[in-house]
């Protein structure tokens, strides 16, 4: 789950699960208050304003621990 199939596209997508959840800038959401999420929620995700998502994916690092037998791949990008 890549998120390649999402209907909404992103500039900045950073996964936090291996199903598709991640942190991602939200051009379409018009409501950033406190209770939005209430019900203009996530299926999951972290949604981010436009205007401060690349300094939260700028200061981002990854760490992935994996066994020998997993074949995980996270991809961080813009």
């Amino acid at each position: 789950a890549d998120g390649s199939a999402y209907a909404s596209p992103v500039e900045y997508w950073v996964p936090f699960t291996l199903d598709g959840c991640g942190f991602h800038d939200a051009d379409w959401r018009k409501n950033w208050s406190n209770t939005a999420y209430l019900k203009e929620g996530s299926l999951g995700c972290v949604n981010m304003k436009p205007s401060e998502a690349a300094n939260v994916f700028n200061n981002l690092s990854q760490s992935v621990n994996a066994s020998r037998d997993q074949r995980i791949q996270l991809k961080i990008g813009k």
